[in-house]
């Protein structure tokens, strides 16, 4: 399911997004079905996140922070 919402992107998130924020919150299953695939909503910004998302850039930016392209010649 995490890939699923990876494939979709943010324009999924981004209709979810909108609809909270013009209907209000979704009913309690709805949400547990969201938090069940790793999609959850930011207080502070006002829009759903995938947790998949934020651990791929996380991963993205530590290996290019910690990688050394010295150490792959050896």
């Amino acid at each position: 399911m995490m890939h699923l919402m990876g494939s979709l992107g943010s324009s999924a998130l981004d209709r979810l997004t909108a609809t909270r924020r013009e209907e209000g919150n979704p009913p309690p299953e709805v949400e547990e079905m969201l938090w069940m695939i790793g999609v959850f909503w930011d207080e502070t910004d006002e829009e759903y996140f995938s947790v998949d998302t934020v651990l791929n850039d996380i991963e993205a930016e530590t290996i290019k922070k910690y990688s050394n392209t010295a150490d792959l010649d050896n």
